[in-house]
């Protein structure tokens, strides 16, 4: 990529990170804060981290390895966590090291690449006998900190259940969707005959994208709307049948190439589906308008009495 691109990966990241810092500011100071806010900040989020976290990657040269299949799970993985931990507890606990660091982290990267060049990564040091390249370094301490993330998670939900919001099995059916996709990506990347992650770097990645986007955007409304959490949705059962193609039959009846954009095609449609209906249902309860603040509003309203 040329040099310019890694300073503009920088700016975009930067405006969206100032962007999702004072939408909620933004809303309560026009008195239109509500649910549907609440799920399009955090779904945003879950949508764009999918795409940011390929980029980074891309910047850092990493490759189109199998591993990086895991270092993107440690970044969507905490995310669902982050929103099952929530449902549980009442309050959003981001942790030691969490949105605000990781994006100051990837415009450091993209820095880097723009100062000294992507090359500068592919450079190594010995650390304890072992050479790793730098940008293994960063890709390790990734999923280290995604690891200590969801323990973090899994410990505040346990203190929520012995306070009686909750228990272990519920917790373990909410979590069951994201156990079962990430067990049907591993297992369609284990025996299926070409190399998913090295032929489609981007497209199978996007796929798990879409997918915890979608699982975060239901776990977030169950919570808003004080429903039970999915145990199984149905939106799920490509990706099952995928990975039981490659086990059973080796990919034989169709090609993985195949297979693979029509599950990005499926979970990019069902994302857009859910997305849209949630959208116009809430603004229908809530009896407002997406994406626009009446005038004259509550905040405006008590502006003008102050100013009397």
């Amino acid at each position: 990529m040329p040099s310019w691109m890694y300073l503009l990966c920088c700016v975009t990241v930067f405006f969206y990170q100032t962007m999702d810092a004072i939408d909620g500011k933004q809303a309560r100071r026009t008195g239109t804060s509500s649910p549907l806010g609440e799920l399009f900040d955090h779904g945003c989020d879950a949508l764009t981290t999918i795409f940011i976290s390929l980029t980074t990657l891309s910047v850092m040269r990493i490759g189109n390895t199998t591993p990086v299949f895991f270092a993107i799970a440690s970044v969507l993985v905490p995310f669902f966590l982050t929103q099952w931990e929530e449902y549980f507890t009442g309050s959003l606990n981001l942790g030691y090291i969490s949105v605000t660091e990781a994006q100051c982290a990837m415009m450091g990267i993209d820095l880097t690449s723009f100062f000294l060049g992507s090359d500068w990564w592919l450079q190594s040091i010995n650390i304890f006998g072992i050479e790793m390249r730098y940008n293994w370094i960063v890709i390790s301490g990734v999923i280290g900190s995604g690891i200590f993330t969801s323990l973090t998670n899994f410990f505040e939900a346990g203190k929520a259940w012995s306070k009686g919001s909750g228990n272990v099995v519920k917790g373990v059916q909410y979590l069951a969707p994201m156990i079962i996709s990430l067990a049907a990506c591993y297992v369609w990347i284990i025996y299926s005959p070409l190399e998913l992650v090295s032929s489609f770097p981007h497209s199978f990645n996007v796929i798990l994208g879409f997918v915890t986007a979608n699982l975060v955007g239901r776990i977030i409304v169950a919570r808003v709307c004080g429903l039970p959490g999915s145990t199984f949705p149905l939106i799920l059962i490509p990706l099952v049948l995928s990975a039981a193609h490659a086990f059973f039959f080796k990919s034989s009846l169709i090609s993985d190439s195949y297979v693979v954009y029509l599950n990005l095609a499926w979970f990019s449609l069902t994302y857009l589906h859910f997305a849209l209906g949630i959208i116009e249902e809430m603004c229908k309860h809530l009896k407002i308008r997406c994406l626009h603040i009446p005038y004259p509003n509550p905040a405006t309203q008590a502006a003008q009495n102050k100013s009397k």
